[in-house]
């Protein structure tokens, strides 16, 4: 592998390592929202609003978080002859230019 493709893989990893905390978080507040509803307890109006805030924001770095994962995938190389930056197969072009010389 290429230092570049070995970079991508370490963030790659690092991004995975971030998504799979996040998860984990968010079935701590989904646990702890489930506690809250089948118990005596009864959050204030902030306290509700606190804890829906965390529970949005917590989603949001999840899916944020899964995006850069994917970003981060490497690319499969290009086909020069398919992006237009080298001749295609069975191109005579080349072959003609260099005969003409």
């Amino acid at each position: 592998m290429t230092k570049i493709s070995d970079e991508l893989g370490a963030i790659r990893t690092s991004l995975t390592t971030i998504g799979t905390g996040i998860a984990s978080l968010d079935s701590q507040i989904q646990t702890l929202k489930t506690q809250l509803a089948s118990g005596d307890s009864t959050l204030s109006a902030d306290d509700q609003a606190a804890l829906d805030a965390i529970a949005s924001t917590s989603a949001s770095l999840a899916t944020t978080a899964n995006a850069a994962v994917d970003l981060a995938q490497p690319a499969a190389p290009a086909d020069p002859a398919a992006t237009g930056d080298g001749p295609a197969t069975g191109d005579q072009s080349s072959a003609a230019s260099a005969a003409g010389s």
